[in-house]
């Protein structure tokens, strides 16, 4: 009933390949978006098992040069591992970097332009101008940060010019005042702003409960069973101020209901409702498009909450 943390080597993808080859998964090895993880010893795995499936993989150094986008140097969510990783079983993660497009995507609204046509306006304009947008919607020419990526990639981006900086049609009610998206690029300096952030990677406490206050981004996702009752089945981690990360498989675990509830701040389940945790109320669940329940391919999902965690 307790969050646990164990110290977990990365294992060549060959082990989990051969480890899970009888049970109809990984038939063809491990892909770019999977990598393998292991202990030495022949013992439960946490993480491995419910109800701590989606449960965060974290570095326990953070390297000098780091462009990791993620909360205390996430960099997957804990898929499966039969029996719970027992029997020296490789937990197989989910590589959280592997999806941030589809992420800033769901989360953020934005779209890959580089992917969409673009044209050169036939008289070329500067900055500011007034300009026809797609659509013959009134726009403005602005650098191709201050416009809505989603609003550009409707048809085809028309640039304005391209003589020092990408300047393109933006329509009025696209306009971004400030030069850039809210991407989960920034989700590290915007998540110290609201929620003290704790570097502790367990190190020599592998297999102990967490103390208080230990990894505030780890969050228990829950399913209401009636009024007064809430089952508390899996796992996520909070990337910014109302988006939890966890696996598809996560968020289609009861009954393939989505998740309805998710409590910040406390670990322990008998403890959550003593007035510690937060209590938020799930509003979406997006899982990733092409997840596959029985390979546990593309196994990663978004929770967007009704109100930003405090």
């Amino acid at each position: 009933e307790r969050y646990l943390t164990a110290t977990l080597q990365p294992l060549p993808n060959a082990n989990c390949t051969e480890s899970y080859k009888g049970y109809g998964i990984l038939k063809s090895g491990l892909n770019e978006t999977q990598f393998c993880l292991g202990s030495a010893g022949d013992h439960l795995v946490p993480g491995a098992c419910e109800p701590w499936n989606g449960n965060e993989v974290l570095n326990e150094i953070r390297p000098p040069v780091d462009t990791n986008p993620f909360p205390e140097d996430l960099v997957g969510v804990s898929s499966y591992a039969p029996d719970c990783g027992f029997g020296r079983r490789p937990l197989v993660a989910t590589r959280a970097i592997a999806f941030l497009d589809w992420m800033n995507t769901v989360i953020y609204k934005t779209a890959n332009v580089q992917t969409v046509p673009q044209v050169l306006m036939e008289k070329e304009l500067a900055l500011d101008y007034i300009c026809e947008a797609s659509d013959r919607e009134a726009g403005v020419c602005v650098h191709i940060d201050h416009c809505s990526h989603r609003a550009l990639a409707k048809d085809v981006v028309k640039v304005c010019t391209n003589e020092t900086a990408p300047i393109v049609c933006c329509p009025v009610n696209s306009f971004i005042a400030t030069a850039h998206l809210p991407l989960l690029t920034e989700c590290e300096t915007n998540y110290q702003r609201f929620r003290k952030k704790y570097a502790d990677f367990v190190g020599d406490r592998a297999g102990q409960p967490l103390d208080d206050g230990d990894h505030p981004h780890s969050v228990m996702i829950g399913w209401k069973v009636n009024k007064t009752s809430t089952a508390w089945h899996c796992m996520g981690t909070l990337i910014n101020l109302n988006t939890v990360l966890t696996t598809a498989g996560c968020a289609n675990s009861v009954r393939r209901r989505s998740p309805e509830v998710v409590s910040i701040g406390e670990t322990n389940v008998a403890r959550i409702y003593d007035g510690t945790a937060q209590i938020v109320r799930v509003k979406e669940t997006i899982r990733y498009p092409s997840y596959n329940p029985k390979t546990h391919d593309n196994d990663i999902a978004v929770l967007k909450l009704e109100s930003d965690v405090l």
